[in-house]
């Protein structure tokens, strides 16, 4: 039996932008303005991954809706 994944593919990728924030003063030494949107995209994403079904369902649907527009 396949083991369904625990988080969001979001959160996953929260972490990862936040690994590259981590990364991006330690080993390239990026500006600080690449450095706050790194932090805060990567706080957004995980934010968005922990929200309950319901709210992540309406959000979705109102992102569509834009998107589409």
């Amino acid at each position: 039996m396949k083991k369904k994944n625990k988080y969001r593919f979001e959160v996953k990728l929260g972490f990862f932008v936040l690994v590259l924030f981590g990364l991006s003063h330690t080993l390239v030494m990026a500006s600080e303005i690449v450095r706050g949107f790194l932090a805060t995209l990567s706080i957004a994403l995980i934010v968005i991954g922990f929200l309950s079904d319901n709210s992540y369902e309406q959000l979705k649907k109102k992102k569509k809706k834009i998107l589409t527009n």
